[in-house]
């Protein structure tokens, strides 16, 4: 899983930077047409693979509602999912309104600019593959955690300075607390459960993702009425939550 989320991680940071490149110097238009060929090139690949994969001899049609909130609301995993949704709203909060106020700080800023303001990424893939090490020097995966939001927090709480070159060091680690909060909590859902795993991680996914996709828009209406720093306050007010959530994950 954590391999997984390094690689998931790559395609985000080169989609930022590349991104960056081919719109200042292409336009923005340039960045669909090479993500459409991307596609393209990906369906052979995919295709090449589809007999690896081994189907069920019986597919039901039906989804198993009861099995999946069992799922989502027991103990531990309601805890580690209700950490992701905060994680992950966070996350795409900062990401995707951090343009809007380079911009507002710093005028001239370009789509290039911008784009290296993610290099931060490398941090969150560097530690995807690196955090059952970590986890083992810490020993388990809640100090893990712990430390991982720990650091997201410290990191988050930087946003408020008005400086490009601290924003631009700020995202390294505020990527590596998230990143390995990320890599350890669906890793350690998969070592705790040993029955229905495909719906313990498609409850995971579907949560994580719930949250990006809240916390691209909400977070928004709070930075265009109130502010950056009240829009920084509400996000970690959010974070205490995921870090409570954690801190209650049985030792």
């Amino acid at each position: 899983m954590s391999y997984y989320i390094a690689f998931t991680t790559i395609g985000g940071l080169l989609g930022r930077v590349i991104g960056s490149v081919l719109a200042t110097f292409f336009g923005w238009q340039a960045c669909f047409q090479v993500m459409a060929v991307s596609l393209l090139l990906v369906i052979p690949i995919v295709y090449f693979f589809l007999d690896d994969i081994v189907s069920p001899k019986q597919l039901s049609n039906k989804l198993p509602l009861k099995e999946l909130i069992e799922i989502v609301f027991e103990k531990t995993n309601k805890k580690i999912y209700l950490s992701v949704f905060c994680l992950f709203f966070i996350f795409t909060a900062i990401t995707n309104f951090l343009p809007f106020r380079i911009k507002s700080l710093y005028a001239e800023s370009t789509e290039l600019t911008i784009g290296f303001i993610y290099s931060g990424y490398i941090t969150g893939i560097a530690i995807s593959f690196i955090a059952i090490k970590i986890i083992k020097l810490l020993g388990d995966e809640r100090k893990t955690l712990l430390l991982g939001l720990s650091c997201y927090a410290f990191f988050l709480v930087m946003f408020i300075i008005p400086n490009l070159l601290l924003i631009f060091i700020v995202m390294f680690g505020f990527c590596s607390g998230m990143f390995l909060v990320h890599s350890v909590s669906s890793g350690y859902l998969n070592k705790l459960t040993t029955t229905q795993k495909s719906l313990v991680n498609g409850a995971y996914i579907s949560i994580y993702y719930s949250g990006g996709v809240l916390g691209s828009y909400l977070p928004g209406i709070i930075y265009k009425n109130f502010g950056w720093e009240f829009f920084i306050v509400c996000l970690l007010i959010m974070l205490f939550v995921s870090i409570y959530s954690s801190f209650k994950l049985s030792k």
